[in-house]
């Protein structure tokens, strides 16, 4: 995906060298690295490359902290100040960053083709019968319902995967 493709060249222009094999070669840049990064020089849309650098400098100013697990709802209010940062970032954000087990980036193209569906809102309709684990069905998508990671998926037997396929299918 586009995203993908997009961080990495983040990563590699602004992150640090780390000599840790093949699959891993950068650490993600820090706040302060990106407040003032060209991101333009690696090929992110302008308006993208300003909101990276307006939440570079709230990060960095501590307007906005990840490590201090607070109230999803004020964090989310934080990130809305910052333009460019609409609902599906925020979900995404609440999901990994708060570990909110109901966060669901319902806009996510990978989530809607997983389940062959037509469009988000679809998707969020579909996703209201998963509540409250909505995060834990996100999750089991990205991972099983990937191309290339049905192998993947018949190794696994954890409980986790087994209760997030419940979810999911049920």
């Amino acid at each position: 995906r586009s995203d993908h493709v997009l961080t990495s060249r983040i990563v590699t222009a602004f992150g640090r060298p780390l000599d840790m094999g093949k699959k891993v070669t950068h650490l993600f840049p820090a706040p302060a690295d990106l407040v003032d990064a060209d991101l333009e020089s690696v090929r992110v849309p302008h308006a993208q490359a300003e909101t990276i650098r307006a939440l570079a400098r709230a990060v960095r100013n501590k307007e906005i902290t990840f490590e201090k697990l607070g109230d999803p709802k004020n964090l989310r209010g934080r990130l809305r100040k910052i333009g460019g940062i609409r609902e599906p970032i925020e979900q995404y954000v609440a999901m990994r960053a708060q570990r909110e087990p109901d966060a669901f980036p319902y806009h996510d193209p990978d989530l809607i083709s997983a389940l062959k569906l037509k469009n988000a809102a679809a998707l969020e309709l579909r996703s209201r019968r998963w509540r409250p684990w909505r995060a834990y069905a996100a999750i089991y998508l990205w991972t099983f319902k990937r191309p290339g990671n049905l192998a993947l998926a018949a190794r696994v037997s954890s409980r986790a995967t087994y209760s997030a396929r419940t979810v999911v299918q049920g």
